[in-house]
Formats: structure tokens, sequence, C-alpha cells
């Protein structure tokens, strides 16, 4: 005796249908913060020669003690501080086609988010800054900042909007 194959009634089918489409949003919302995780890079206390090896920015003549952090998925943001000279810091900035400006006012930054530390944080009174962007919703967005009292120059990139 053959048996009849089994069918799924209206109501079935619909089921499977937003079962497949929920599915499909976790695994999309998910998709965001699985990628940055998979696809970051992070370093601390490194020389310049070290931080060279995982990122392509070239950092200025005499850089020393270089903290980043980097994921190039489903965006691209790289961070990163290090030590510098003034001089060297501006002659960088121009080789970049960066022109920094004597701060007006200060610049709160957080250097160690991609560590987990958002409580961390640096206020640059006095120095330069630069960004190349003021509208937040733009795109491929960098922001350098360097304080001359603690001789350290703070760089920023982001490839999405910062809405």
């Amino acid at each position: 005796m053959k048996l009849p194959k089994p069918r799924l009634s209206r109501r079935g089918k619909i089921a499977v249908l937003v079962g497949l489409a929920a599915c499909g949003l976790v695994a999309a919302a998910a998709y965001r913060p699985a990628a940055r995780w998979w696809t970051r890079d992070r370093g601390e206390h490194l020389t310049a020669e070290e931080a060279r090896k995982h990122f392509p920015l070239a950092l200025p003549t005499g850089a020393s003690d270089v903290r980043y952090y980097l994921h190039t998925q489903p965006d691209k943001v790289l961070v990163l501080d290090f030590a510098v000279e003034e001089f060297n810091f501006l002659i960088w900035a121009s080789m970049h086609g960066w022109a920094p400006e004597p701060l007006r006012s200060g610049v709160t930054l957080t250097p160690r988010l991609g560590f987990g530390d958002s409580q961390s944080r640096v206020v640059v009174t006095d120095g330069y800054g630069f960004r190349n962007h003021r509208d937040p919703a733009a795109p491929d967005t960098v922001l350098v900042v360097y304080d001359r009292l603690k001789k350290r120059a703070y760089y920023s990139y982001w490839s999405a909007p910062q809405t």
C-alpha cells in the first residue's frame, strides 16, 4: 500500500515562511557585530615598526608607544594613538593632506573604546585638530588630534557614517 505524501496546509506554509523570515532577520542583525568581532585586530604599547604590520597607515618619524584598534567588516574602523613630537606630527599631517588647526576648545576622546573601556577619556585642550567632514552622516571620516602637553597624536577613521 502506497501512503500519500504529506502536504502542508496553507497555515503550515505561512508558518514555515514566517519562520524563515525570522531566521533571516536574526542572521542579518547578528552579522554586523559578529563581522566586527571576527575581523578585529588591536594592540598596545607597540613600536612603530610592529604597528606597521597591522594597518596600512604610515606613522610619522619618531612615533612610539602605539595603541590601535582595527576592524574591517562590515565597515572599516581604525583608531590609534601614539607618542610623537609636535614637529613630526605636523609634517605627517601635511603629508596626508590634513591641515590641523589650533584647538579653540577642548576635544574629548575615548581611545580605549576598542578595548571595551568606554570610561577612560582623554581631554585635549592644548593642541591641534583636524576633521575632514563636519557632517557626522558623511562616510570616510578622518579625525586627527594632537595633544601638545602629552605629546600624543590621536587618529580615527570610519568608513561608515557616524549617526
